[in-house]
């Protein structure tokens, strides 16, 4: 993202990061995406969308495409037509964590409560 700010390419790019809100591929490890240490504890956490902004990029959507596929597409093909720089953080929870994705995010907000 920073190279094609600071290097903007002329014909725009749709950069896309596809957040399932773990690292799946490896073992459903945490990463810094997540708020969450690689042992589950609550930790500070990389908000995308937020981050592409503070960059300069003002082109930023967020979207599950399982919700409205067609809208999905029209999207993907609107950023594409334009010469603009755009982020896509297409975000769905991992099927095979969602569970304990769920059970992680309830520890942290019992322990969130506790600390008050």
């Amino acid at each position: 993202m920073v190279e094609m700010i600071y290097n903007p390419p002329p014909t725009g790019h749709v950069l896309m990061i596809l957040d399932n809100q773990t690292t799946a591929m490896t073992g459903l490890q945490e990463h810094p995406g997540t708020g969450r240490t690689l042992d589950h504890k609550p930790t500070g956490k990389v908000v995308f969308e937020d981050l592409a902004r503070t960059l300069g990029i003002k082109n930023v959507h967020i979207t599950d495409p399982t919700k409205d596929p067609d809208a999905f597409e029209r999207l993907v093909v609107d950023c594409l037509a334009k010469d603009e720089l755009t982020l896509i953080v297409v975000r769905r929870p991992c099927l095979l964590a969602a569970k304990a994705i769920r059970e992680f995010e309830r520890a942290a907000e019992g322990g969130a409560k506790h600390a008050e």
